[in-house]
């Protein structure tokens, strides 16, 4: 049985927001390592949304989150290196580079969870400085810790959006277990219905950039009142809450890490230039009569776009055990560190995608670099 409590917030964010849509957050985000020591030519090799050099100068790019991948080029000699690893050493061909930060812990961090934030349960939490309601209801979104939240742990975090029934999809939880942070972002409607239905506004016929500031804000709260890894957010999204997600993976890729999705489309307002690469794992059904597989098509070769994908695949085994059935493809030639999966069902209609958006996505997630 889930518990809930209100309670007021004080956000960092006071951005105005329409009825639910797709509102990825935008935390300040730190910049890379500082000048480096002389080194040898080598191109750049993004790893997780931040760039680290290879060899050469590595001042880091403003505003790029870094994850834990390594810098390409060759073993690291003398010289000062920045703080994210792009620096290197004076080295041989190829440049050289020290290892990137595994993790950009939040503001969060050391500080004991609010009171009401009981592990295990979902709890609501609200966001002042955020547009209403149409009923005039503050805006809020819900939480749930792992068991034994630990202050100093930097915790990845995945939202999981709704959709239009309003019940949070997947229950992700059952499979991270005590190795992540849930929150559950809730439509303006929803709230407005107690719960019991209510779209995102960013379907077919949503407004689509309305929701925004929303879910800046939500990430902003997550931040400041809980231990996180900044470079190790994922989103996922049912139906409503995949169009939603197709949105934020576009406007907010320097802020989520990987997306994934269960049927969906795209909304008609994403921007044609996006924050970045993402990575993604996406579930359709061929015989989805409510969000016809065309959209997650459309959705999924915009990403392969970005990503660099060419268009030969490999099976993709979502499941830990290799003996598991798969309809996954994994496509080819993508950047590093941004691979894109498609996972085609056959006569599942509407689904949800379990246990692929589950223990797959979980898996998919985890071995990111």
């Amino acid at each position: 049985m889930r518990v809930y409590s209100m309670s007021l917030l004080l956000a960092a964010t006071s951005l105005a927001a329409g009825c639910s849509s797709n509102d990825p957050a935008a935390p300040s985000q730190p910049t890379t390592g500082g000048a480096s020591g002389a080194g040898g030519a080598g191109a750049p090799t993004v790893a997780g949304g931040g760039q680290i050099a290879a060899g050469g100068s590595a001042a880091g790019a403003s505003g790029a989150p870094l994850t834990g991948g390594t810098a390409t080029g060759g073993t690291a000699g003398g010289g000062t290196g920045g703080q994210s690893g792009g620096g290197g050493g004076a080295g041989g061909a190829g440049g050289a580079g020290g290892a990137a930060p595994e993790l950009m812990k939040s503001i969060g961090c050391g500080k004991p969870a609010p009171a009401e934030f009981t592990p295990e349960v979902f709890v609501r939490k609200t966001l002042p400085d955020v547009m209403k309601t149409p009923k005039g209801a503050l805006r809020l979104y819900e939480v749930r810790l792992p068991k034994d939240y630990d202050m100093n742990r930097a915790y990845p975090v995945v939202f999981e959006s709704h959709g239009c029934d309003g019940s949070i999809p997947f229950k992700i939880e059952e499979v991270t277990k005590t190795d992540a942070i849930v929150v559950a972002p809730r439509a303006a409607d929803n709230q407005d219905n107690n719960y019991m239905g209510g779209c995102f506004q960013a379907g077919a016929n949503g407004p689509g950039l309305g929701e925004i500031p929303y879910f800046d804000a939500v990430v902003t709260s997550v931040e400041m009142n809980l231990c996180v890894n900044k470079s190790k957010l994922f989103m996922e999204g049912y139906s409503s809450g995949s169009w939603l997600t197709n949105m934020l993976g576009c406007t907010r890729a320097k802020t989520l890490r990987g997306q994934g999705n269960a049927t969906g489309g795209l909304p008609p307002n994403t921007p044609k230039e996006c924050e970045g690469p993402i990575a993604a794992m996406m579930v359709h059904d061929d015989n989805d009569t409510m969000n016809p597989i065309a959209g997650g098509i459309e959705a999924r070769d915009r990403i392969r776009a970005i990503n660099g994908c060419s268009d030969q695949t490999v099976p993709y085994v979502w499941d830990t055990n290799p003996a598991t059935p798969s309809v996954c493809v994994e496509y080819q030639g993508c950047k590093p560190g941004f691979p894109v999966i498609w996972c085609q069902t056959h006569n599942k209609g509407h689904s949800d995608g379990k246990p692929m958006t589950t223990v797959g996505m979980w898996k998919f997630w985890s071995s990111l670099p």
